[in-house]
């Protein structure tokens, strides 16, 4: 059994929702610059063969002109993501001035054991079986123990006393749950959030193949 004890402010709220989203994208945005790369390789070799093949300059402009609205059609997808992101956080902003947020701007008590996942706030306590965990993930100042493709309990690196400790947790975490920990460096399915695991065929929540 391992306890741990810490308090979640506001900035640790953002600080997830800027690492789930950054990682989600993160694997849209490669599937989109694949498709812009493989889409340049081919209008590239379709206007050198139009120029070969003599095709008057009006034809290859009405050739240009609609390859280059394509790219920044992609492109301002890929802006639309950046703003979904700050549109999100401007609405946990909103959450945080409300009076709604007791039980999670608060203390919180992160008890493991090798059959339950632990959270105690002030107000409610969060039991779950290990088989309810999707996924634990960490990056340089959080562990993110994911119950659901967009949620997860936020435990901050502050809250252990050493780098010992926080390797102590991961490792017991590891153990309990029987998930391999998983880093941020890690593909993302495009369809519905999940980690892929290493060399993944096909994504072991939802069946889609991986870009």
């Amino acid at each position: 059994m391992a306890k741990i004890e810490y308090d979640i402010a506001f900035d640790d709220l953002l600080a997830f929702q800027v690492f789930h989203f950054q990682r989600f994208n993160k694997s849209q945005k490669q599937k989109v610059i694949r498709s812009i790369v493989l889409g340049s390789v081919i209008c590239v070799l379709t206007f050198m063969w139009a120029v070969y093949r003599g095709f008057d300059t009006i034809s290859i402009v009405l050739f240009t002109i609609p390859t280059v609205a394509l790219f920044f059609v992609v492109l301002s997808l890929l802006l639309m993501n950046e703003r979904i992101i700050r549109s999100r956080l401007r609405k946990i902003i909103n959450v945080g001035n409300e009076n709604d947020t007791r039980g999670i701007i608060c203390k919180h008590v992160i008890t493991i054991t090798p059959d339950e996942f632990i959270e105690t706030t002030e107000v409610n306590e969060d039991k779950r079986k290990w088989s309810g965990i999707s996924n634990i993930v960490e990056n340089d100042k959080y562990i993110f123990i994911y119950i659901s493709a967009n949620t997860a309990h936020i435990i901050p690196k502050r809250a252990f006393a050493s780098d010992a400790a926080i390797t102590s947790f991961v490792k017991t975490a590891k153990q309990y749950s029987g998930i391999e920990m998983q880093f941020k460096e890690e593909m993302v399915c495009d369809s519905c959030g999940q980690i892929l695991p290493e060399n993944a065929n096909v994504c072991p929540n939802c069946g889609v193949e991986p870009i």
